[in-house]
């Protein structure tokens, strides 16, 4: 088993891609060779453009639903798309912080990237 995570935190140039066209078209080499090496891997985004690409080639490659599923963060606002997955076989997984240091590690988060707190108050009162 393998996860692939395309995130909202930001992560320095030595270690991480930076452009966002880069960031997926290596997001979506990994998803391939993950499936060549017969691996069942995760696809964690909220990216929509990299899931429908995602989607394009999990279709046009005829990946069967058991060897993968979509990976989400609890409270990111999905426009209906998990349902719309859900519905067409694929299998979701939502994580969730929780537990005794879902405060503490929601604080660091946000400190990491301060953008976060913004895009979590806009989207607080939005109803999907």
């Amino acid at each position: 088993n393998a996860r692939i995570c395309k995130g909202i935190y930001q992560e320095a140039e030595a270690i991480a891609f930076q452009d966002s066209e880069e960031i997926k078209e290596n997001f979506i080499i990994l998803a391939r060779a993950l499936t060549a090496k017969g691996a069942y891997a995760g696809y964690a985004t909220h990216d929509q453009d990299l899931i429908d690409q995602l989607l394009a080639w999990i279709e046009s490659e005829k990946i069967p639903p058991d060897k993968f599923e979509f990976q989400v963060l609890y409270g990111v606002p999905m426009a209906g798309r998990l349902e719309e997955l859900k519905n067409k076989g694929y299998k979701i997984r939502v994580y969730v912080p929780f537990g005794p240091d879902w405060f503490d590690y929601s604080v660091r988060r946000l400190k990491e990237n301060p953008n976060i707190a913004g895009y979590v108050i806009k989207n607080m009162f939005k109803n999907e």
